[in-house]
């Protein structure tokens, strides 16, 4: 027999918003999300020294934290921009690879 207890976590977990279980990192809200290499995403990789062997689309440019916006923005992900999850944004911002649009969005 489960206890109140047990019940009133596992509602909780259950409860746990979409973005915290299906993103890899933080939820980033990005200006723009290249689904193929183009000629100005090949140039903006290659200033910022990414080994092409680690190079995975579609790739987000001009990303910053949902969660950490920048003192200027508005909270969450406001249109025009696209919230993604990404398996890596180690550029500061610049890019983000391997992203997909967030399935849970928070505007």
């Amino acid at each position: 027999m489960l206890c109140p207890i047990s019940l009133i976590l596992a509602a909780a977990v259950f409860a746990l918003p979409a973005t915290a279980q299906s993103c890899p990192g933080s939820p980033l809200c990005c200006h723009r999300l290249f689904y193929e290499e183009t000629p100005k995403m090949a140039a903006i990789i290659y200033s910022l020294d990414v080994p092409s062997s680690e190079v995975v689309y579609p790739v987000a440019t001009g990303c910053f934290p949902v969660g950490d916006p920048p003192n200027n923005s508005l909270v969450g992900c406001p249109s025009p921009r696209i919230q993604v999850c990404c398996t890596s944004d180690n550029w500061g911002g610049r890019i983000a690879l391997d992203c997909q649009p967030d399935p849970t969005p928070s505007d």
